[in-house]
């Protein structure tokens, strides 16, 4: 485990402050909780993979119309 200082303006410290009494535990553990959900991690465990099945559109034919899918897809007045 590392340590960290960070700077908090007084509004975020009184309400972490109020999470850990209600949590009954430390200002510490509930920061560690909170990032970690944020950055998509279990507390203590590995972290979790949002991308993937991100390819995965339930249709057949994706490998076998990889060519002509992109063009199907994007055309010149579409935003890049």
């Amino acid at each position: 485990m590392k340590r960290t200082t960070i700077a908090l303006s007084d509004d975020v410290f009184e309400a972490l402050q109020r999470a850990a009494r209600r949590g009954h535990t430390s200002v510490s553990e509930v920061v560690r909780t909170m990032l970690a959900a944020q950055l998509g991690m279990a507390a203590g465990g590995e972290r979790a993979l949002p991308f993937a099945n991100l390819g995965r559109s339930g249709q057949t034919n994706v490998a076998r119309d990889m060519e002509t899918l992109p063009e199907e897809g994007w055309t010149p007045d579409r935003d890049r």
